[in-house]
């Protein structure tokens, strides 16, 4: 007996899903029977939203330009940072400018002592210079006089 019911189970529930099948297909029927207007067909709608691209790409800037400082040093700053539009004649770097600080004070030193040089060499000469000059032009006469054959060398090689 527990085999009958068993299998009646089985066949009721297949009866109650077409019955449930059934009804579901006449109660559309009935309602596009009952609408004289047809319901139209649903539009596609497209997620219009942006997209994101993924790529490859080498970003090379449209001028180049070769820096070349006019001396060796050790950069003790960099005055632009990296992407900055510059400008001919622009300083880049600072170098670092103790050691060229003292050269120039030294050129500077070696230009006054020779400015004082040419301003003295510039005035007119004193009247013991005069006097100093005259004693050795004459001195240098007489030694280089010309002498007899027998004088010696030595005497006219400083004339």
């Amino acid at each position: 007996m527990k085999t009958g019911l068993h299998l009646s189970g089985k066949l009721v529930g297949c009866v109650m899903l077409a019955l449930a099948a059934g009804s579901l297909a006449g109660c559309s029927m009935l309602a596009s029977a009952s609408s004289d207007t047809p319901t139209p067909a649903p539009e596609a709608v497209m997620d219009v939203a942006p997209s994101n691209v993924v790529a490859e790409a080498v970003i090379e800037p449209a001028h180049y330009a070769d820096l070349e400082l006019e001396m060796s040093g050790t950069v003790a700053e960099v005055t632009v940072e990296e992407g900055s539009v510059v400008a001919a004649g622009d300083a880049l770097v600072r170098l670092e400018s103790l050691d060229l600080e003292r050269a120039v004070a030294h050129a500077e030193l070696d230009l006054r002592q020779a400015e004082l040089k040419l301003e003295q060499l510039q005035e007119p000469p004193e009247e013991f210079e005069i006097a100093r000059a005259e004693h050795r032009m004459a001195r240098r006469r007489r030694i280089c006089a010309p002498r007899d054959s027998r004088s010696a060398p030595s005497a006219t090689a400083h004339c």
